[in-house]
């Protein structure tokens, strides 16, 4: 089965995140949580921004810090939020602020697969204060990751200065799923 990649950019964020939200400590205890065939590639001398990674790498972090901390899956949507805010920040502040909520999610969707090759997220629906979403991906997402990407949608809301009302999944964003259906509510 083909495997989606991951952009080192977002490497590179999961691995700032951690170490704000646990400290660098916790953040060496999770790459030594992680098989040393992965771990290594995950230095940051290594990494470049603009490289592609196996997703495996992206998920081994996410799992290794939910075992390192105790914390489950709800864990990798705090680390999606927080790494779409970290990400979109500064210059962009300004952007997210004059535009609308569904300028930003079609912009977003056409964004997806700069970050996750061979990926893609479809608007399917916009209407005044919701959108209907579907993102895909070629293989190798588990629920985490899935997680990871509710909470950079759930930023990307919030970056417009909009409150969310509902965030559902409609279908799919469990482990093995290719796609992930949902429902952004927002006032």
């Amino acid at each position: 089965m083909e495997e989606s990649q991951v952009k080192g950019v977002s490497l590179l964020s999961i691995l700032t995140v951690l170490e704000k939200l646990f400290g660098e400590d916790t953040v060496e205890a999770i790459l030594r949580e992680i098989p040393a065939d992965k771990a290594e590639k995950l230095s940051r001398s290594i990494l470049l921004a603009s490289s592609w990674y196996p997703i495996r790498l992206y998920q081994a972090l996410h799992l290794a810090a939910q075992k390192v901390t105790g914390q489950g899956p709800e864990l990798s949507e705090k680390i999606g939020y927080l790494t779409c805010k970290e990400d979109f920040t500064g210059i962009y502040k300004v952007y997210f602020r004059i535009a609308t909520v569904n300028f930003i999610f079609k912009q977003g969707a056409a964004m997806f697969g700069r970050y996750y090759k061979n990926g893609k997220a479809q608007v399917i629906k916009t209407q005044d204060k919701s959108v209907h979403l579907v993102y895909h991906v070629v293989g190798g997402f588990d629920y985490s990751l899935w997680r990871d990407i509710l909470g950079g949608t759930r930023a990307l809301l919030e970056l417009t200065g909009s409150k969310l009302v509902e965030l559902k999944v409609l279908s799919g964003g469990d482990d093995g799923d290719r796609e992930m259906e949902v429902l952004l509510c927002w006032e």
